[in-house]
């Protein structure tokens, strides 16, 4: 069977996950799917959901990418 044309490869969260698994420091990763321009509203959703049944810390880290032009 032929490669499928349109698939390249693992998606930008597929190996960030791999990565993420290779490095193992020991916090789960979790990816949110979200629009573009709805961003902080299902982060805080997630915190919130995460927090209600204990009191540990929660830590979000947000890459950010800045075009060149």
């Amino acid at each position: 069977m032929a490669p499928d044309p349109c698939d390249d490869g693992p998606s930008g969260a597929e190996e960030l996950e791999r990565e993420w698994a290779e490095w193992n420091p020991g916090v789960p990763l979790r990816i949110l799917q979200t629009e573009y321009s709805s961003v902080v509203a299902p982060i805080i959703a997630l915190i919130d959901g995460l927090r209600e049944p204990n009191d540990k810390q929660i830590v979000v880290l947000i890459p950010v990418v800045i075009p060149e032009r």
